[in-house]
């Protein structure tokens, strides 16, 4: 039986949304603040959710993070808090959790621009995110960063950290110097598990099943359909003022989010990488190359039964 409290917190989180998505006369961010207030109640409805709760200081204070990102990146990582039900400012706290704890951020990879109207392109391509993070915590790892820093071996930074450990979390590509030849994805437990399964049944790995798939889709000989971001959305417009018009007012279903890491050639990752680029600037809604993998994968071993 549904126990009471979570029938009213479900119902709180419909109304939100279907507040978000009249496309009433509301401000851009008012209308991305009651999203969040939508995520963040769908974050704890979730598997395992009440460990926000759990792991929350009652006393604590919030600081706000800014993290300059790409634009790119900035869709692709709230397009992943959506799918996921997973708020990124708690995501952040694990991440500067898991830093006092030892663990480093990976090096970035910095590509220098070829030409200085390149170098303005880039500059103008960047976009600030804001997350509210728990304000002891950052002050703790404000003053291990020097530390940090010297154990890597290169610069170590509030940003690096939180953007890091929420793009891994989520799924989100990011090229960095120990990732150049594999794609981490984040779908739901069913379809993770789906696709391991219908690989073995068929005697391959999932590795050489989206490696062949990655070939055929850049030489345009298969391409698979994309509707959006992990295919488990509906097709949503970007709107203005970042904030995304949802196409319906149907609430979303928290699920459990799976982890696969696929292994292919590096010139095939980064072709595959300039392909989503590409066409997520030309495109009515986000395109990643976690988009496209797991679309290539749909595409080649089907989806789980409902």
């Amino acid at each position: 039986m549904t126990h009471p409290a979570r029938a009213r917190l479900t119902a709180g989180s419909e109304l939100l949304k279907s507040v978000t998505a009249s496309k009433s006369a509301l401000e851009p961010d008012v209308a991305e603040r009651l999203q969040e207030f939508a995520l963040d109640v769908d974050a704890i409805l979730a598997p395992r959710g009440w460990t926000i709760l759990r792991d929350s200081d009652e006393a604590a204070t919030l600081a706000q993070l800014s993290l300059t990102i790409t634009r790119a990146l900035r869709e692709a990582l709230k397009s992943a808090e959506a799918e996921f039900a997973a708020p990124l400012g708690p995501l952040a706290d694990q991440g500067l959790r898991a830093a006092l704890d030892g663990w480093l951020p990976p090096k970035t990879l910095v590509r220098r621009a070829r030409t200085a109207q390149e170098a303005v392109a880039k500059a103008n391509e960047r976009a600030v995110l804001q997350i509210e993070v728990n304000a002891a915590l950052r002050k703790q790892v404000q003053d291990k960063l020097e530390e940090m820093t010297k154990r890597a071996g290169y610069r170590v930074t509030l940003s690096s950290i939180a953007i890091s450990w929420i793009a891994d979390q989520l799924g989100v590509d990011r090229p960095t110097a120990d990732n150049l030849d594999k794609l981490s994805l984040v779908l739901h437990q069913s379809m993770r598990d789906h696709v391991v399964s219908a690989a073995a049944a068929r005697g391959v790995s999932v590795d050489q099943v989206l490696e062949d798939g990655v070939r055929e889709f850049l030489d345009g000989s298969r391409v698979p359909e994309l509707s959006g971001w992990n295919m488990q959305l509906d097709e949503r417009p970007r709107g203005g003022g970042g904030v995304w018009q949802a196409a319906s007012a149907e609430p979303s279903v928290p699920k459990e989010r799976g982890r696969l890491t696929v292994h292919m050639d590096e010139d095939l990752l980064e072709g595959l990488r300039r392909r989503a680029q590409e066409m997520n600037e030309a495109s009515p809604f986000p395109v990643f190359p976690g988009t496209i993998g797991l679309a290539i994968l749909k595409d080649r071993l089907g989806e789980p039964a409902e």
